[in-house]
This record gives C-alpha cells, sequence and structure tokens, in this order.
C-alpha cells in the first residue's frame, strides 16, 4: 500500500516509551516493551491486512457486479440491433422478391405482347399467300390460260319426308 497502516494510539505510545527508555539508555526494560510492541504491532498488521482485504473483496464484488451489469446491457443492446438487423434483411428480400415479380411481370407482358405480333405477322403473310395464289389463278383465267380446277362433286339425293319434298345435301 502506498500510504502507510494507521496504528493504534496504545501501540504507538508503546513505541514512544521504547524509544524514551532507549534515548534514557535502559537498554533493557526498552527491550521488553519493544516485544510486547512488536507483538502487538503484528496482531494490528494482520488485522489491517484483513480488513484490507475485506474492502477489496467487497470493491471487487461491486466491480464485478458493475462489469456484469454493463455486459447485460451491451448484449442487451446488440440483442435488439440483431432484430433490428434481421428485420431489415427481410424488409429488404421482400423488397428484392416483389422487384422480381415485376420485372418477371414486365417480361411476361414484353413476351406475350412480341409473340401476338408475331401471330399477327404470320396470319397476315399466310392470307397474302392466299391472295396471291387466287390472284394468279384469276390472272391465268384472264389471260385464257388453263387453270388448276377442284372437282365439285354432285349433289346426292337423301331421301323424301312425309310431305313429298326432297333435301339435297353438297358433299365435300
Amino acid at each position: 500500500m502506498k500510504r502507510p497502516a494507521k496504528y493504534s494510539k496504545e501501540l504507538l505510545d508503546w513505541r514512544r516509551r521504547q524509544n524514551m527508555l532507549a534515548r534514557q539508555k535502559n537498554y533493557a526494560e526498552a527491550q521488553k516493551i519493544k516485544r510486547i510492541a512488536d507483538v502487538m504491532e503484528e496482531r494490528e498488521r494482520k488485522s489491517i491486512d484483513t480488513e484490507n482485504r475485506k474492502i477489496f473483496a467487497r470493491k471487487e464484488a461491486q466491480l464485478r457486479k458493475q462489469q456484469q451489469s454493463e455486459l447485460q446491457a451491451l448484449l442487451k443492446r446488440v440483442e435488439g440491433r440483431r432484430r433490428e438487423h434481421i428485420k431489415q434483411r427481410n424488409l429488404d428480400s421482400k423488397r428484392l422478391l416483389q422487384r422480381n415479380r415485376n420485372v418477371q411481370a414486365v417480361l411476361e407482358a414484353k413476351q406475350s405482347m412480341e409473340a401476338k405480333l408475331a401471330n399477327e405477322k404470320i396470319r397476315a403473310t399466310l392470307s397474302e399467300e392466299g391472295r396471291s395464289k387466287r390472284n394468279h389463278q384469276r390472272d391465268r383465267e384472264s389471260l385464257g390460260l388453263p387453270t388448276k380446277t377442284k372437282r365439285k362433286k354432285k349433289k346426292k339425293v337423301v331421301g323424301n319426308n312425309e310431305e313429298g319434298t326432297t333435301f339435297l345435301t353438297q358433299g365435300h
């Protein structure tokens, strides 16, 4: 310890007597008082050490308690921030999923529109080919060239009904 121990008034009195006797050159009596004072000093030193240990133990316990409470507060803050981080991550994930759905919907709509336009172009091309064949046949007819003709099937008589009318159908 940095500061000297505080001894009792009685011990300090014994040490004063010892010094006085030594100055008076009464060494035998000073030696007896020294032994008594040494025993007393040893007891007081042990008592002071014990008291200091108790004080240090109490301060250490108090410090540990303070550190434990600070640790609990820190853990609580960490847990709160962890929950906040998870919540934010979930929100970000939802946003990304929604963005992905939106992009996918836009792409599907675009693809659908492109497919529709392609189908319309194909139909237009096919109808133009049909027209050009008919126009080609008319041109051949107008020039008096032979044309390919389809045979028409003759009408068949299906039967008579009670009134005596006949139904005619055309076969294909």
